[in-house]
């Protein structure tokens, strides 16, 4: 008797880790142990089957990516002993693989299993496990902290409060933050990351932690702004004011103070995404931000490809598909969540 339907956060797991055994068992290099392994893990559960067949036969169904790579041999992709029949191992018998050279494979396989590292990644365990607000993909939340600041975080956000007597600091772990901040004088408001710590008294600014750099934007009043001497270049303070925004990290330094459309960078509070002309990479780069899965570039050659639209949070499979009507790209669909550009 089967249980009951995976959630959508399981769901996505399970087909993740089955993404990571098909290109286990494609990559040339399966072993006995590794059949054995996956047939073991097939068989947890109904819904691990269920994820495994779902996944391999869109591996089949890949036709628009594996005419450009060598097709692995039905020895590697032979389940053996699988409590169900295997789509992949009868699609390979009878068929020789061609001539093509191995590592144009392996370079196919070697992107998924980014794929797979990437997911594990931006679920942000261990910044998580200290964190006392947090949101997973695609999620926001707003809360009204002790001292009457309204904090709302993005998606993959994770934030710690350390409130004082004397000051009021908040330690943006990852992801994005928005901070509209209650005025009082004898009580500074800090946000800090492992870049540097932004100074407000009364105003509302926003920290981006990414992972090599901290982004701030300031919407309203002025902020200050110290790097960590030695860690991200400049020891004196940088001052923004409203419509301003600063980028800085170890290997950046300080960079330039720019001017940005508030309205623009305030999108996600109001659950869009706007985009002006805007590099498809740094496109996709957004949307895998918001959405659950992920899109990939195959050709270096689209990133600068440039792509204009509004977008809701919440249907952000309307912007690949505009992405697919407007550029001349090719898509290819793994599962409703992994998507190749091309």
């Amino acid at each position: 008797m089967s249980g009951p339907d995976p959630t959508g956060d399981e769901q996505e797991r399970l087909e993740t880790e089955a993404v990571t055994w098909i290109v286990r068992l494609t990559s040339g290099d399966a072993t006995e142990a590794d059949h054995d392994a996956v047939n073991a893990w097939r068989r947890l559960s109904p819904d691990h089957e269920e994820a495994f067949l779902k996944v391999e036969r869109l591996w089949i169904g890949l036709e628009g990516l594996r005419s450009h790579v060598a097709e692995p041999s039905a020895e590697f992709l032979s389940t053996k002993s699988a409590p169900a029949s295997s789509t992949v191992a009868s699609a390979g018998r009878g068929r020789r693989a061609t001539a093509r050279p191995r590592v144009a494979w392996c370079a196919i396989a070697a992107t998924l299993s980014a794929i797979a590292i990437t997911v594990v990644l931006q679920s942000g365990f261990f910044a998580r496990f200290s964190a006392d607000y947090r949101t997973g993909t695609g999620d926001q939340e707003t809360a009204r902290l002790a001292d009457g600041s309204l904090l709302q975080l993005n998606t993959q956000a994770a934030v710690a409060i350390r409130f004082t007597d004397s000051t009021r600091r908040v330690d943006v772990l990852e992801g994005e933050a928005d901070f509209q901040v209650a005025k009082d004088i004898s009580r500074p408001f800090v946000v800090t990351t492992d870049d540097g710590n932004v100074r407000a008294v009364g105003t509302e600014f926003m920290v981006r932690k990414m992972p090599d750099t901290t982004v701030v934007t300031v919407i309203e009043g002025i902020v200050e702004i110290r790097a960590l001497p030695g860690r991200s270049g400049g020891d004196e303070p940088v001052r923004l004011e409203a419509g301003q925004r600063l980028q800085f990290g170890p290997a950046l330094g300080v960079g330039p103070v720019q001017r940005v459309d508030t309205h623009l960078a305030t999108a996600w509070q109001r659950n869009k995404l706007i985009f002006e002309g805007t590099p498809l990479a740094t496109v996709v780069d957004e949307i895998n931000r918001y959405r659950p899965g992920h899109i990939m570039l195959l050709s270096p050659s689209l990133s600068n490809h440039r792509v204009s639209g509004v977008f809701d949070l919440d249907r952000l499979d309307s912007a690949v598909a505009a992405i697919e009507r407007t550029l001349p790209v090719t898509t290819v669909h793994m599962t409703n969540r992994y998507v190749f550009l091309r």
